[in-house]
């Protein structure tokens, strides 16, 4: 008698989730959010996250996701993509693109010009902070 009723006891109240840690890692894999997975596992974005293993699964897809795209750039800029090879270099080396103008001889500058040109320097120019040393001009 206490051992029907301890199985009946085992049978009330909701099943439990079971969530397929592998299709986590697969749908990270491809940059699904948590609440893409939550909706395509049928739970609750809280239920999910706090599931057991979930994170770890979650991370492991995304990283694996990150090598597979990292490794097609790769082969794509090494089969001569050009444009690739710019990213990756700006990516992976530092790399950036840097443009500079030089100006020399005489300029004329017109009437009311002088404040516009003034006006869009302090706009581009950082300000001095207290700390710095003043400016050493020669005027």
């Amino acid at each position: 008698m206490e051992a029907e009723r301890k199985i009946k006891r085992l049978e009330r109240g909701r099943p439990a989730f079971v969530i397929d840690l592998e299709m986590v890692e697969r749908m990270a894999a491809i940059a699904c959010t948590h609440i893409e997975i939550a909706q395509v596992m049928k739970v609750s974005l809280t239920l999910l996250t706090r599931y057991k293993g979930f994170q770890d699964a979650y991370q492991r897809g995304f990283c694996m996701g990150n090598q597979s795209l990292r490794r097609k750039q790769y082969e794509v800029a090494m089969g001569g993509n050009v444009p690739m090879l710019v990213w990756l270099g700006k990516q992976r080396l530092g790399q950036k693109d840097t443009l500079s103008a030089e100006i020399s001889g005489d300029v004329a500058i017109h009437d009311g010009e002088r404040e516009r040109l003034l006006s869009k320097l302090v706009s581009i120019v950082p300000k001095r902070t207290d700390t710095e040393a003043p400016d050493q001009r020669v005027n």
